[in-house]
């Protein structure tokens, strides 16, 4: 059974109200080619970003009520699509440092084997401790992406049908270990782990197609 899937990938935005004026000029356009492309050629099955949505992980209130009023919406009012053709995850821009508790952040500095990473990993599911994450998981709950199958607070999977076709999507986050250093000292350092890749990989494993998101800088 030959099907089209049309996809749409974006990323790298670093949204903030301080800024807005000039992106808001960007995002205008982007609207607008958007738009122009689903009546000239159809809907868009899907929809992907992929980090750094907001500059330098200020999630205020301010940056997130900008993010859903002023991207989110108009973006799927662009692309005629409802929250369940939506998929997000986070780059390393994305983590408030600021959030970030003391103990994951020291926890982090040792993550030299697989098997250190899937016991951090393990205990920062369990704890309560701030990931600097929060402002992010925030916005992907108010999208309200129903076709979630797996989640934490780290990486999630989502099955979707499009097309008559199982699509498994594999929302992976390698910007968790992030540690916002200057002169992009965290390029080449990111982090996926095995753990991430067994279970999204075995939740998603009876997908017809299967799709992996991630941020490019790992």
């Amino acid at each position: 059974m030959d099907q089209e899937i049309k996809i749409l990938h974006l990323s790298d935005l670093h949204l903030d109200v301080s800024s807005f004026r000039d992106q808001k000029v960007v995002l205008q356009a982007l609207f607008k080619d958007v738009a122009s492309e689903v009546e000239k050629n159809g809907p868009i099955d899907l929809v992907f970003f992929t980090g750094d949505l907001i500059a330098k992980g200020a999630y205020t209130t301010g940056n997130i009520e900008l993010v859903q009023t002023d991207f989110l919406a108009p973006l799927m009012q662009a692309a005629a699509i409802g929250p369940n053709q939506l998929f997000l995850v986070p780059g390393n821009h994305d983590v408030c440092q600021k959030e970030k508790s003391s103990i994951v952040a020291s926890a982090q500095k040792d993550l030299n084997s697989e098997e250190k990473i899937a016991k951090y990993l393990e205990d920062v599911f369990k704890q309560q401790e701030g990931t600097g994450l929060e402002g992010f998981n925030g916005i992907i709950k108010k999208i309200n992406n129903t076709d979630l199958s797996f989640s934490n607070n780290h990486y999630a999977a989502y099955t979707s049908i499009v097309k008559e076709l199982k699509i498994g999507i594999a929302a992976l986050n390698s910007a968790w270990c992030a540690t916002g250093a200057p002169s992009d000292g965290d390029y080449g350092k990111l982090k996926v782990g095995r753990r991430q890749m067994d279970e999204v990989v075995g939740v998603l494993h009876d997908a017809d197609v299967r799709i992996v998101l991630s941020p490019t800088q790992i």
